[in-house]
């Protein structure tokens, strides 16, 4: 099987491409034109001249650089987190589970920040909207009293850039509300088109019930994610099926399935009707006006947009009778898109739709065969269209494993669910819902509607019913797995087309290979140095440390934690960070307490990483996270040992991670009774870990004789005036002082009296709300520390060629 080749101004696209993504990642961007260009070279005998690969690239940088907004500074009148009035304007709504919706708002003004008079905020501002009254429209005004902030988010080497992705979006600031309590709403806009998606809302609404199956009827067929629950979204996560609840274009084309079937009945309706069109071409002009209904009812999202874009370049094609029609199809829509907002490179939905898409070009040949249906009549034919949908899910979901495990660290190959939840959405879930909100406008055909949408609900509960089982019986895995660095992806993808060209290309062939090898030469120096490496992870109000020692054994202490029920950020942040360029695999997870901001994140951890122990101390981790986490160890086998002082965790090689406290739980909150972990290689002391102890614990320390004198101090409770400062910054003397917190954190964490007494004795603070995650390095024994941090790295481009793995 050969791939079609690429026309010329494709390739000149993907170098425009290439230039904007340039923007962020100089050189990634370079080395990749490099290889572009290399393999059309090899690939066609009439390659495109650099120059002009070059000058799209250009092109593509400079657009780019104009276009990206600029982060203003925050205002001198205005305290971040302070609650204030504001009024602004509705831009566009977006609907998330757990009854939230975020809006994005335009015209933004501060009420009286200044001396009582109102200030106006530049750029756009995020609004999130817990358990809403109802659903603000578009250019409706709003008036709230919330806290507001700067947007800020993880500064993580590789990982999803939240502030980034706001910043293009041209939104600078962030503010959260609950309930009804501080929120007006202004008149709604007067909109027919607005009424009009209501009352098609309506029928649905009323037949659904209140069962998560009905939650995903809304959903499949208004946008409408609100009532699904995070437990079912983490459990349709789970089993590989998110696709599923994300209106994309596997959704766009259940409908326009419909229009091929619409096609086939009037041919045996009127036969003669194939003279005047062909099936195909009717089957495009049929599925079209109902492709668009679809967008426009899905509210609509980017990813809806982007689904229905494709179909109408690939219909347009295949109605002009040209051929190539889905990949040249695909290109086209890239081409708008990117001409349009040219900071949609950047996006990590458009980059999984086109390789969907890509994906079903390549692959669904290879499927098809695989499951060709025989025989004859209309069972076959039924059957046949069933075979159709699966060999496009399965084709799209295959191309899509590779970016999920680049840009997640994650994949979840289950193909049994697929086979199911597949063909029963498509043929039954959706119909029946249509069909149901269609005749829900019309009167007299209320009952049957509610019957069809009820219908709907009940074949997705079953669905869900059926999942869940398979759920709590461990048949839905999901994988952590090495997130491969941006060489490894770039030379993976040169091997794929070099044989997928199904031509003899060695040099394309060798440069894949190396760059697939280098990556892992890397990880191996630094593994094979004598040093030991301390890593501060930025997880925001949290803590999470990873501990190297030579060899490459890593210790993860702490994993950070949320509140928040549809975010884990052990499954968002710290696991794809420990898995970026190596397995994920850990010598031991330490647990110093249980509190949710230091041990929420774990429970994805154990769960899903090869964990040789479990260590803690002594007290059980309770709540939701703490019963995955319990869950997971019984389950996989992982010993759990608890430690007191004088217990010590041998790392090799001269590296021990040194128990201090404490002696043991009683006695203690739950902060005090933290482990301190003494970090020493070849009887020095490198860094004091603190997890959150306060006066009582650090007392108890200095009064037992042990020496807390340490190069590097990880500062308690992430800065707070409770971890007395005038007391241990004294007794360590620390060089470097470590602490972690989010920006504009409502606890006012670091306190001014704990940076004034690092200040004090001269040490080097390091804080990952300005610096985001801090990386210390001693390469020998001799005193020599080498220290990174991702803000410094990224201004000075160090990060481009390889990330930090340690």
């Amino acid at each position: 099987m050969r791939i079609p080749g690429l026309l010329p101004w494709q390739l000149c696209l993907l170098a425009y491409g290439v230039g904007v993504l340039a923007t962020r990642a100089l050189i990634p961007a370079g080395v990749t034109l490099l290889v572009l260009w290399a393999a059309d070279a090899a690939l066609r005998k009439r390659r495109v001249h650099p120059a002009a690969v070059l000058l799209c690239a250009l092109a593509g940088f400079f657009y780019a650089a104009s276009v990206l907004p600029v982060r203003p500074s925050v205002p001198d009148w205005l305290e971040p987190g302070r609650k204030v009035g504001v009024r602004a304007v509705v831009d566009s709504v977006r609907t998330k589970p757990d009854m939230r919706l975020q809006m994005v708002l335009r015209d933004v003004t501060v009420l009286g920040a200044e001396n009582g008079q109102d200030r106006t905020l530049p750029g756009m501002m995020a609004w999130t909207w817990k358990f809403p009254k109802n659903t603000p429209q578009p250019g409706q005004q709003v008036l709230l009293n919330v806290g507001l902030r700067p947007v800020s988010g993880f500064q993580n080497p590789g990982l999803w850039d939240y502030e980034a992705y706001w910043q293009r979006e041209g939104v600078f600031w962030l503010g959260w509300s609950y309930g009804k309590k501080g929120v007006q709403l202004g008149p709604a806009p007067d909109g027919p088109l607005w009424r009009l998606r209501e009352a098609l809302k309506q029928p649905v609404l009323e037949g659904i019930g209140r069962g998560q199956g009905g939650a995903m009827v809304l959903n499949l067929l208004t946008g409408d994610r609100t009532h699904i629950s995070p437990a079912t979204l983490d459990m349709v996560r789970s089993a590989g099926l998110a696709h599923i609840l994300a209106l994309s274009g596997l959704h766009v084309g259940y409908v326009a399935l419909m229009g091929f079937l619409l096609a086939y009945l009037v041919g045996v309706i009127r036969p003669r009707t194939y003279l005047q069109i062909s099936r195909p071409k009717l089957a495009v002009l049929l599925a079209a006006p109902m492709v668009l209904v679809y967008w426009w009812l899905g509210q609509p999202s980017a990813s809806l947009t982007r689904a229905a874009l494709m179909f109408a370049c690939w219909g347009g094609l295949l109605l002009f009778g040209r051929g190539r029609a889905l990949l040249d199809g695909l290109f086209i829509a890239l081409a708008v898109i990117i001409f349009h907002n040219p900071l949609a490179m950047f996006d990590t939905g458009l980059r999984m739709s086109a390789c969907a898409v890509a994906g079903i070009a390549l692959l669904y040949p290879v499927f098809r065969r695989v499951l060709a249906v025989r025989g004859h009549g209309a069972v076959r034919r039924v059957a046949d269209s069933v075979a159709v949908l699966l060999c496009l899910s399965l084709s799209a979901n295959a191309a899509l494993l590779p970016v999920m495990a680049v840009s997640f660290g994650a994949i979840s190959p289950n193909i049994l669910m697929n086979v199911v939840w597949v063909p029963a959405v498509g043929f039954l879930v959706m119909p029946l819902g249509i069909a149901g909100m269609v005749l829900g406008t019309v009167p007299e055909m209320q009952v049957v509607s509610n019957l069809l949408v009820h219908g709907a609900a009940s074949v997705a509960d079953w669905l869900l019913l059926m999942l869940r089982h398979f759920h709590e019986a461990g048949f839905d895995p999901m994988f952590a797995v090495l997130r491969p660095l941006w060489p490894e992806a770039l030379g993976f993808t040169l091997l794929l087309v070099t044989a997928l060209a199904g031509r003899k290309r060695l040099c394309l062939a060798a440069l894949g290979s190396a760059l697939i090898l280098l990556p892992h030469l890397y990880v191996m120096t630094v593994d094979a140095r004598s040093g030991v490496r301390l890593a501060m992870i930025d997880v925001g109000q949290g803590q999470a440390l990873l501990v190297a020692a030579p060899g490459g054994r890593r210790v993860l202490v702490d994993g950070g934690g949320t509140a928040s029920r549809t975010f884990d950020i052990g499954r968002a942040v710290v696991g794809p960070y420990l898995a970026s360029g190596r397995p994920p695999r850990l010598d031991a997870v330490v647990m110093t307490h249980a509190d949710n901001d230091h041990m929420g994140g774990l429970a994805w951890i154990v769960e899903r990483f090869a964990v040789n122990r479990f260590i803690g101390n002594g007290d059980a981790p309770d709540g939701v996270a703490g019963a995955r986490i319990m869950k997971a160890l019984d389950a996989r086998g992982i010993p759990r040992i608890d430690m007191q002082s004088g217990d010590a965790i041998t790392l090799g090689r001269g590296a021990v991670l040194r128990v201090l406290h404490p002696g043991n739980v009683s006695g203690y909150n739950s902060n005090d009774s933290s482990l301190v972990l003494r970090l020493e290689w070849n009887d020095r002391v490198l860094a004091l870990l603190t997890g959150d102890i306060e006066q009582k614990a650090i007392s108890d320390i200095l009064r037992s004789g042990v020496s807390m004198k340490s190069q590097v101090l990880v500062m308690p409770h992430h800065g707070s005036k409770g971890s007395s400062p005038e007391m241990i910054v004294p007794a360590v003397g620390p060089e470097i002082g470590l602490i972690s917190c989010r920006r504009d954190n409502r606890y006012g964490f670091p306190h001014p009296s704990v940076l004034g007494a690092l200040r004090d004795v001269g040490a080097l603070i390091l804080r990952t709300d300005i610096d985001g995650a801090a990386w210390l390095c001693w390469d020998d024994d001799m005193g020599a520390l080498r220290i990174e941090t991702a803000v410094s790295n990224r201004k000075n481009g160090r990060m481009q060629l390889f990330l930090p793995v340690y």
